[in-house]
């Protein structure tokens, strides 16, 4: 998405005479039907677990297909700067059975893995080519086990109450064991 600008000059000021948002019209080398939630412009981040195979593995969905962000990862794809130090420092983040440790990274690795993937399933990618990475990472979504994404730790909120905000269960917590 860009905004596009027209202005005109008025006694020295510039006017916004027109300010529009054009969509950039990309499409993905792998077929979307028309009423699918999972485009190029939405990408969503997810696990699944394919058959026959025990390891779950982050993904992201393109149509009716699952990505397997780690063979994208292993074939080194994420050719990003940010990315790029990561694997130079032997540090891989899709080939784990969760998308914790990608939700740890810092916002400006989720947006260039945004972006790479949006250049990767674009119409004009050479991975459409490759069909020996399309066989490895995409898979169809009704073939496959979709699973929790993260990790959550056991948390008890027995001790919570209606009436009381964490700070204050914390303070009481603490209060109660002083005694």
């Amino acid at each position: 998405v860009r905004c596009v600008q027209e202005t005109g000059v008025h006694g020295g000021l510039s006017l916004f005479k027109n300010l529009h948002m054009e969509v950039e019209k990309l499409s993905a080398f792998v077929e979307v039907p028309q009423d699918c939630d999972f485009t190029i412009h939405n990408i969503p981040f997810g696990v699944f677990q394919a058959p026959g195979t025990s390891q779950p593995k982050c993904c992201t969905a393109i149509g009716e297909y699952v990505v397997d962000l780690s063979v994208l990862e292993m074939h080194g794809l994420f050719d990003g700067a940010l990315f790029q130090g990561l694997r130079s420092n032997g540090v891989t983040v899709f080939n784990k059975p969760t998308l914790n440790e990608f939700m740890s990274l810092e916002k400006k690795y989720w947006q260039e893995t945004r972006q790479t993937l949006q250049k990767l399933l674009r119409s004009d990618s050479p991975l459409k080519d490759n069909q020996n990475v399309i066989d490895q990472a995409f898979h169809k979504m009704l073939a496959v086990n979709l699973l929790l994404p993260v990790n959550i730790r056991a948390v008890s909120y027995t001790h919570l109450r209606a009436h009381e905000t964490p700070e204050h269960l914390v303070c009481r917590l603490l209060l109660e064991k002083k005694k």
